[in-house]
C-alpha cells in the first residue's frame, strides 16, 4: 500500500509540473505574441494609417487581457482543483477573449469584404466608426462573459449559437462572396495585396474556430449527454490548452499576410536588440557618441587625466611657437559685420560680401555661427 502511495503522490506531482512548464510557456507566448503587435502598431505611423490594423491592436488588447489574467488563476487550479472563485473567474476571463477574438475577426471579415467589393463605400467609412464597433465588441463580450455568473437557462446554448455557429457561418459566406466578386476584376497589385490580406484574416478565423471546437463539443456533451463524464480537471485543462494557443497565432498571420507588419515587427526586434545592447555596454568609449548625439560621461580621474595632459601641451606649444603678449594682443577675431563696430569696410571684403549676396552664397560666419561668438585675446596671465 505504502508503494502504490507513493507512486501516485510522485504521479500528481510530476502532472502538476508538466501542467506549470506548459502553462508558463503559453504565458510567455501570449505576452509576446500580442506585444508585438500593439508595440508595432503604437511605433508605425504607417500601420496606424489604416482601418483594419485598429481592429488588429484591438483584437490583441483583449487577448493579451485574457491570457495573462486566466493563466495565473489557472495555475492555481492545476494543484487545487474545485468549483470555486477561482474557477468561475477563469472561465468568464476566458469566455470574454473568446467572444472578443469572435467579434473581431466578424469585423474585420466585413473590413475586408468592402474594401474589395465596394471601394467606395468603405473609403467612406470613418476612424470613428471602428473605434465605435471595437468598443462595442468589447461591451458584448463582456457581458456574455458575465452571463455565466448568474442562473441563466441555456446559457451554453445561447453562447455556442450567437458566438460560433453563427459568426462562422457569416464569416464563410462573406469570404466566398468576396472570392467570387474578385474574379471579374482586372487583378492590380493593389486588388492581389487587399485579396491576400482577406485570405489570411479567414486562415486565422479557421485556426482559431478549430482551437475552440473542443471547447464547443464538451458543453453539448455535458447539457445533452447524460452518461458522458466531462466534469474532470484533465479534461478542463485540455480545452484550456486549445483556448489560449488560439491567443498565440496572431503575430504569424500578420508577419505572413502584410508588408507592412513584417518591416514594423523588424524595426521593433531592430530596436529591442539595440537596447539590449546599450545595456550591455554600460561604458562605451569616450570618442564615441551615444545614439542621441550627447558625448557619455567618463570618470572624473579619466578627465583630469586628460586636462593635465591637455594644458601642459597647449603650454608647450605657447612657449615654442606663439608669438609675444603683444603681437598676440594685436590678433583680433571681429564680428562679420565689421561696420557695426569700427564704421568701416575693407574695400575688398565689401566686394566679396556683395558677389556672395548676388550669387546666394553663405559665408562661413554664417554656415558656421562664428558671427555670434566672442573671442577674446588669451591672456597667459590667467
Amino acid at each position: 500500500m505504502n508503494q502504490t502511495s507513493d507512486k501516485e503522490f510522485s504521479f500528481k506531482d510530476s502532472q502538476i509540473v508538466w501542467n506549470y512548464i506548459f502553462l508558463m510557456i503559453l504565458f510567455f507566448a501570449i505576452l509576446l505574441n500580442n506585444s508585438l503587435v500593439l508595440t508595432a502598431v503604437w511605433s508605425q505611423k504607417r500601420l496606424q494609417s489604416q482601418l483594419n490594423v485598429i481592429i488588429l491592436a484591438s483584437m490583441a488588447l483583449a487577448q493579451l487581457i485574457g491570457g495573462l489574467t486566466s493563466i495565473p488563476t489557472n495555475m492555481a487550479l492545476v494543484q487545487d482543483f474545485s468549483e470555486d472563485s477561482r474557477l468561475k473567474f477563469s472561465v468568464v476571463v476566458t469566455t470574454f477573449s473568446g467572444v472578443a477574438t469572435q467579434f473581431h475577426l466578424t469585423t474585420l471579415c466585413v473590413e475586408r469584404y468592402l474594401k474589395v467589393v465596394d471601394s467606395i463605400a468603405h473609403g467612406n467609412i470613418k476612424r470613428g466608426i471602428v473605434v465605435i464597433a471595437t468598443v462595442v465588441a468589447w461591451f458584448l463580450s463582456l457581458l456574455t462573459a458575465l452571463l455565466s455568473l448568474v442562473d441563466f437557462e441555456n446559457y451554453s446554448v445561447f453562447l455556442i449559437i450567437v458566438f460560433f455557429i453563427l459568426p462562422v457561418l457569416f464569416d464563410i459566406l462573406a469570404y466566398a462572396f468576396l472570392c467570387r466578386a474578385s474574379k471579374g476584376h482586372n487583378k492590380t497589385t493593389l486588388l492581389k495585396k487587399e485579396l491576400r490580406l482577406a485570405k489570411w484574416f479567414a486562415i486565422f478565423a479557421l485556426i482559431f474556430n478549430v482551437l475552440w471546437l473542443p471547447f464547443v463539443v464538451t458543453i453539448l456533451l455535458r447539457d445533452y449527454c447524460e452518461t458522458c463524464e466531462t466534469e474532470r480537471s484533465s479534461l478542463y485543462l485540455f480545452i484550456l490548452y486549445f483556448q489560449l494557443l488560439s491567443l498565440t497565432i496572431s503575430a504569424v498571420i500578420y508577419y505572413k499576410a502584410s508588408l507592412d507588419f513584417r518591416l514594423a515587427f523588424k524595426m521593433v526586434a531592430f530596436e529591442f536588440c539595440n537596447m539590449i545592447g546599450r545595456n550591455a555596454n554600460s561604458d562605451p568609449s569616450p570618442d564615441v557618441a551615444m545614439h542621441d548625439g550627447t558625448i557619455p560621461r567618463v570618470s572624473n580621474d579619466h578627465v583630469k587625466s586628460n586636462a593635465r595632459q591637455s594644458e601642459s601641451s597647449f603650454r608647450h606649444s605657447q612657449s615654442e611657437n606663439s608669438p609675444s603678449k603683444a603681437e598676440h594682443e594685436e590678433m583680433h577675431i571681429v564680428p562679420f559685420d565689421q561696420a557695426k563696430y569700427f564704421g568701416e569696410k575693407d574695400e575688398k571684403q565689401d566686394n566679396f560680401h556683395a558677389e556672395n549676396e548676388v550669387n546666394g552664397g553663405m559665408s562661413l560666419d554664417d554656415e558656421f555661427g562664428f558671427h555670434d561668438i566672442d573671442i577674446v585675446p588669451y591672456d597667459q596671465s590667467c
